[in-house]
């Protein structure tokens, strides 16, 4: 008989949205969708858009700019529609680059953040992976090749673990992943095998064939990386 692990449940508690940020380019407007763990909440009651200096404070109207979708299980998805330019103060072309865009999603019960970040038309960092299985019984340090394009560098890397209800983690450059700059354009990103650490249950209790999501934020975009874990011992 396998063990239930109750930590999982209570993430059931725990309202969250993600990802938190967003990057939107200018040439290439599209639908935007985030991930709802419901927690105590069971559905959005309204949406509100500011930034700009405050000359962008509106409500956003649901079925024309965003939709929500509830699967009854914990979890659903908001999307913010493109139609959302249409109530900004400025042509979207005319918006400064890496303009933050705040949208705050109030719930029944609590409330989260959205955040867009508007980018020019650049080219944003290339990573020489997007997918990777995994063993977890011999994990080992992932490196992954970066051109940098119209990047300069990393602000951050999150980790969504495999279990659908537990919060996204923040991973720390040094102990859990290194950035060494080549200066000609390139780099290497180093992720450690220690973020295993940052899991809700010990290593042996990760589920065979579940994914575990890393998302690295770069200055001008992002790049999502799926790991598909291997464990024979679950």
């Amino acid at each position: 008989m396998k063990t239930v692990n109750h930590h999982f449940h209570s993430m059931r508690t725990v309202l969250t949205l993600w990802p938190s940020t967003i990057y939107l380019y200018k040439d290439e407007i599209n639908d935007m969708t985030v991930d709802i763990i419901w927690g105590a909440a069971t559905r959005i009651t309204g949406i509100t858009g500011f930034g700009l200096g405050g000359v962008f404070n509106t409500a956003l109207q649901e079925g024309i700019h965003n939709r929500v979708i509830n699967h009854y299980n914990g979890l659903g998805t908001l999307t913010i529609n493109k139609s959302f330019v249409d109530l900004l103060p400025l042509a979207f072309d005319e918006i400064p680059n890496r303009t933050v865009l705040t949208f705050n999603v109030v719930f029944d019960q609590g409330a989260k953040e959205v955040q867009i970040i508007v980018l020019d038309r650049i080219i944003p960092p290339s990573i020489s992976l997007t997918s990777l299985t995994i063993n977890v019984q011999n994990m080992m340090d992932i490196q992954i090749h970066i051109i940098w394009n119209d990047g300069k560098q990393i602000d951050n890397i999150t980790m969504q673990p495999f279990n659908t209800f537990a919060h996204p983690v923040d991973l720390k450059e040094g102990s859990e992943y290194t950035i060494v700059d080549h200066g000609d354009g390139t780099a290497l990103l180093t992720i450690h095998s220690t973020i295993l650490n940052l899991l809700p249950v010990p290593v042996i209790e990760i589920p065979d064939g579940s994914k575990i999501w890393i998302n690295v934020g770069f200055d001008c975009g992002g790049s999502m990386i799926c790991f598909s874990v291997v464990n024979t011992a679950s």
